[in-house]
């Protein structure tokens, strides 16, 4: 059975170190149960916390907030080596007093309030207090402290950390063991034969056998969704395909991960808890900037269409797991592109990146709407070049223009097309005749084609050339 523990999840009306504090009455919870992580490394914030457990309620006494927490350390270490040694290192830190919560808010409210009070703050009330900064002939005025006040706040998780806001969290966990023990398993049986009733004994997990692909994986295989059987496979990279838009430079993500950052969902399957990445869908990625907390912030406003596991075969990052039920029409469409984008955001501050959400493409401007990684593509030497009609249409063929005596001609970016304009701009090169202004523009033109196409059309360049 796994551990429950009653822990303090924040005071009220008291004020932290770094001057923060929650009114009466501004803290609500979003539907439990809410995830709760822990900070394995210190890397800043909340960054690369991973979920070690779950908050099943959340109460209002003694002028502090109180949760009650159930810990994942009921998994099978053979089947989840990773979660069982994070779940047992927290807690034999939370057992022994070193850690404590910090709660992880939304939608909330706050304004800037002398200490101790709520009374606001305002541009008029701070120049006063600007000017007794001022030393006086009997030395410095003592200056006003102040604080932030959150008036509204809705907590959406909980995370375990060494160094929490509020000091009165540490250590403030209480395993609920004996009467308490009873007392929490008695409800659970209650409700559970409750809800066996409710639902006619209808079994609502997910099969733990879709988290394998059904069909022998012996290539490299696009994203591909059985609705079938309920089931998305395939990989999101192939082992010796460069990042198609980053020129001159082969760029591949980490394939020696434990895609820790990238299995944080908890699923219920028929075999118990697994722990997944998920695929989404609905917009374009989050931008690169952004911190891992961020992205996976920004994934959370999309549609989940997925949870699946990775893992590295011999073709490169494969992917496999349950299709959510009712996606809609708009959804459908996405996924029928069946053209999948990882994100790697920085981790800590090694800038190590980590796989943490895999993003659906949906039609659009070509660097929105197609994979940095293309599956299913042919290689020579490590380099890309060209990809399987499987794969959809590619973008139109753009064009340049090379002015030449008063009359324009125009190259379509195709190897004729770029052999032809080679070919012009080394003419026009060679004739000492011909104005400098002219032979700049077509070296321009062609450098412009040769760096838009990089090296996808190295090699067809230099055949069409040669004919």
């Amino acid at each position: 059975m796994a551990t429950r523990y009653r822990a303090m999840a924040a005071p009220v009306d008291k004020s932290t170190g770094d001057g923060r504090r929650f009114a009466p009455g501004a803290i609500v919870s979003a539907e439990p149960p809410l995830p709760i992580r822990y900070v394995r490394e210190d890397v800043g914030g909340h960054d690369g916390a991973m979920v070690v457990g779950r908050m099943d309620d959340i109460t209002v006494e003694e002028g502090a907030i109180y949760g009650i927490i159930t810990m994942f350390d009921d998994v099978d270490p053979q089947k989840m080596p990773t979660l069982s040694e994070t779940v047992a290192e927290a807690m034999k830190l939370m057992d022994e007093g070193v850690l404590g919560l910090s709660v992880d808010l939304d939608d909330f409210d706050a304004e800037v309030v002398a200490k101790g009070t709520d009374t606001p703050i305002t541009s008029e009330d701070m120049d006063p207090l600007i000017e007794e900064e001022i030393e006086d002939e009997d030395g410095p005025a003592e200056e006003e402290e102040l604080e932030l006040l959150i008036t509204k706040g809705r907590i959406r998780a909980a995370t375990l950390v060494d160094i929490p806001a509020f000091a009165e969290t540490k250590g403030s966990f209480e395993r609920l063991e004996d009467a308490d023990a009873a007392m929490v398993a008695t409800v659970e049986r209650v409700a559970e034969d409750a809800a066996l009733v409710a639902s006619v004994a209808v079994d609502t997990r997910t099969a733990f056998d879709h988290f394998t692909p059904p069909v022998a994986i012996n290539e490299p295989t696009p994203i591909t969704y059985d609705f079938d059987r309920g089931v998305v496979y395939g990989h999101i990279f192939q082992h010796g395909v460069c990042h198609v838009g980053i020129p001159h430079e082969c760029r591949t993500p980490p394939v020696d991960e434990d895609f820790r950052h990238f299995h944080v969902h908890p699923v219920e399957t028929t075999e118990g808890t697994v722990f997944a990445g998920r695929i989404t869908a609905g917009s374009g990625h989050a931008p690169r900037s952004l911190a891992l907390s961020a992205v996976r912030a920004a994934h959370d406003e999309l549609t989940t269409v997925a949870y699946v596991r990775a893992s590295v075969d011999d073709h490169g990052i494969f992917v496999c797991g349950p299709l959510e039920t009712g996606l809609d029409a708009e959804i459908l469409g996405i996924l029928s592109r069946r053209k999948v984008s990882g994100h790697w955001p920085e981790v800590g501050n090694e800038g190590d990146i980590f796989l943490a959400e895999v993003l659906a493409l949906a039609d659009g401007a070509p660097q929105d709407s197609e994979p940095g990684f293309p599956v299913g593509v042919h290689v020579r030497n490590g380099r890309v070049v060209g990809m399987t009609a499987s794969l959809g249409p590619v973008a139109p063929v753009p064009q340049v223009t090379v002015e030449r005596e008063g009359t324009p001609e125009h190259f379509q970016m195709t190897p004729e097309g770029l052999a032809t304009l080679f070919r012009e701009t080394y003419r026009l090169m060679e004739e000492e005749k011909a104005s400098r202004e002219l032979t700049t523009q077509a070296r321009a033109g062609l450098l412009a084609a040769m760096d838009a196409d990089a090296e996808m059309m190295r090699v067809d360049l230099a055949r069409a050339i040669g004919e």
